[in-house]
């Protein structure tokens, strides 16, 4: 819900709000070494609170559902890929 209110922003003219929400479970333990992503919420303001994540910028994802929940905002659920 927070990340709702705070990062997905209210939409303006042609905009629509976008809210990502990322499963990311590691199997194979060569991938594990290589840290594709870090998990930075003691970074953040909001503290564990929003469990942020920051991903590889070579991350790979597989989108599993897109869901409307209103006219002006989406919900975009992703897997992450953890495979060569």
């Amino acid at each position: 819900d927070l990340a709702r209110t705070l990062f997905a922003g209210r939409p303006e003219g042609n905009t629509v709000s976008v809210l990502f929400q990322i499963t990311a479970e590691i199997k194979d333990p060569g991938i594990i070494q290589r840290k594709p992503f870090a998990r930075v919420g003691q970074y953040s303001t909001f503290g564990y609170e929003e469990a942020e994540v920051l991903f590889s910028i070579a991350s790979f994802f597989k989108i599993d559902d897109i869901e409307e929940e209103s006219k002006d905002f989406y919900i975009i659920r992703m897997t992450f890929i953890d495979e060569d």
